[in-house]
């Protein structure tokens, strides 16, 4: 492997790790006062997606 695709490697393994945690504090942000019970997984989901996807494209 070249040196440029071990460097793009690492940086989507942190990105995705990074993704967790501001997407779970930004669930709680948003949905502050409110019962999540049940929703609380698809929710969180879609939070870390669109966290990654923004990293990825650069926005």
């Amino acid at each position: 492997m070249n040196k440029q695709a071990v460097i793009y490697f690492s940086l989507g393994i942190l990105i995705i790790l990074i993704s967790t945690p501001v997407g779970r504090n930004l669930v709680n942000i948003v949905y502050l006062n409110k019962n999540l019970t049940g929703e609380y997984v698809p929710i969180l989901k879609g939070f870390i997606h669109s966290l990654m996807i923004v990293r990825y494209t650069g926005i």
